[in-house]
């Protein structure tokens, strides 16, 4: 019985070369096309999932109006997160991340010019889950001239994990001391950093304190 249809599929695909191949063609083009959407939606689905508290995290954005033109942007006004915890009693706790360019960052004989540097509060630990390897989350970018990396920067520019309390110069003139490292950020999140600085050493957080 099946040879009987594979001798029948086999003349027709032999007899019609041209019709077969272009739907043979637009199968093999749909189902990859199929795949590829599904891969996709089933990325953008993962993001920020990894944060143990992502139903309750919500991000600030503002809509903007100068000249007659509005913008939407995910940017806030600096006091806007303590003010809103203050007010509304539901709001659990509050952080900020603040991006302000690129960093030459130092190590010995290495020096690199960093993009994924963020600002953050302390409080940063308590919102996103970022797991820590070594050091206090607690304290780890309330002391000065700080710095939080991730494993694959303990290991780019110290050779190990073990980074903790040894230094790294920022631009320079700023020596930051290791206060913590943690777990890389999954790709799947909304933010990128390699290197955590306190927010609080900013000249905009200190104006608006």
């Amino acid at each position: 019985m099946y040879q009987k249809y594979i001798k029948i599929a086999y003349r027709n695909l032999t007899q019609s070369k041209v019709y077969s191949a272009i739907t043979i063609f637009g199968l093999a083009l749909g189902l990859a096309v199929s795949l590829l959407s599904i891969l996709y939606v089933m990325d953008e689905l993962r993001y920020d999932c990894f944060n143990r508290k992502a139903d309750r995290i919500y991000r600030i954005n503002g809509d903007i109006t100068y000249s007659l033109k509005e913008s939407k942007v995910a940017v806030a006004p600096t006091p806007m997160g303590q003010t809103l915890k203050r007010d509304f009693p539901e709001i659990e706790q509050t952080t900020r991340l603040g991006k302000y360019g690129s960093h030459l960052v130092k190590s010995g004989k290495i020096a690199i010019r960093e993009q994924r540097v963020l600002y953050a509060d302390s409080t940063v630990f308590d919102v996103f889950t970022l797991p820590v390897i070594a050091g206090n989350r607690k304290k780890a970018l309330a002391e000065p001239n700080s710095v939080v990396i991730t494993q694959r920067m303990a290991q780019k520019y110290f050779g190990a994990s073990d980074a903790l309390n040894r230094t790294l110069t920022f631009d320079t003139d700023q020596v930051r001391r290791v206060t913590a490292v943690i777990a890389d950020i999954p790709a799947q999140s909304h933010f990128q950093a390699d290197f955590l600085l306190p927010l609080h050493e900013t000249a905009e957080a200190k104006v608006n304190k």
